[in-house]
């Protein structure tokens, strides 16, 4: 009798702490939600062909209207591009500031030069990214969420959250014909994950009738690092199959308000 009121007593403690951990996640998205202006230094690691690849930069984003900036800090250290809606016909200005093309010039957002060497476009910097994606799996039961560590990182008191997903690749036929990105945004999935496993390119379509190896989650495990003063992810690990896949740390990160939008002035890029 004892050994089974112990047995409940520990599922409800794991059962509290899983609650607590999607409960934190919630919370998270909800101040994502509410960003309307951010700035930060963005650290990332991305496994490109085998090898993960470092960048460093500055980033100030708007929501309404749609404006992205950031000034690379490595490689490339001073080339600076800007994104606003509605602008320069909704191409990426491009100023290299001493860097090769030496020139400045005119990019498409979707395109390969701009995506040369990394997993994402511009549109997935910041956080909605994976606000979006953890929005699909933590409705899902069988995605497992858990407060793994409570500690310091980067002088901020966080939590430490693990999101476990049932993450396996499949071979699928019969897909109706759309763009790789258009796929995985539906289906809450990683774009160059689908492009790597298929050896496909930016832009290419889903063709009928082929088969395509594809995963059924974004990622295999999430590991994400919530600053419990901010409410905001500072760090997020993606792991695959076969190890860490993209890591983010976010640092000096902030919103609304306290964010200098000169950065975002079309009259200010080459002047970093």
């Amino acid at each position: 009798m004892r050994g089974k009121l112990i047995y409940i007593l520990l599922f409800v403690i794991s059962s509290a702490v899983a609650q607590d951990a999607r409960s934190i996640l919630q919370e998270m998205n909800k101040q994502i939600s509410q960003i309307k202006r951010v700035s930060y230094e963005f650290y990332n690691q991305e496994r490109i062909d085998g090898k993960l690849l470092e960048a460093r930069q500055l980033v100030v984003m708007q929501n309404s209207p749609l404006s992205i900036y950031a000034l690379m800090q490595g490689p490339k250290k001073g080339s600076e591009i800007l994104f606003k809606k509605g602008v320069n016909g909704d191409q990426v200005l491009f100023s290299p500031n001493g860097n090769f093309p030496y020139v400045n010039m005119n990019l498409d957002p979707l395109g390969s030069t701009i995506r040369d060497n990394n997993h994402h476009t511009i549109f997935e910097l910041g956080y909605g990214h994976f606000k979006t994606i953890l929005s699909k799996s933590l409705i899902e039961d069988d995605v497992k969420c858990k407060v793994v560590n409570e500690t310091i990182f980067d002088g901020h008191e966080v939590y430490v959250i693990t999101v476990d997903m049932p993450y396996e690749v499949n071979t699928i036929k019969n897909l109706g014909s759309q763009k790789v990105r258009e796929y995985a945004q539906l289906n809450g999935l990683n774009e160059y994950k689908i492009m790597e496993l298929n050896d496909l390119d930016f832009g290419e379509v889903l063709t009928v009738g082929k088969s395509y190896r594809l995963p059924n989650h974004y990622a295999k495990t999430i590991e994400i690092v919530v600053g419990k003063a901010l409410h905001l992810p500072l760090s997020i690990k993606v792991y695959d199959e076969r190890g860490l896949y993209e890591k983010y740390v976010f640092k000096n990160v902030k919103i609304n308000e306290k964010v200098d939008a000169e950065k975002l002035n079309v009259k200010n890029l080459g002047k970093a």
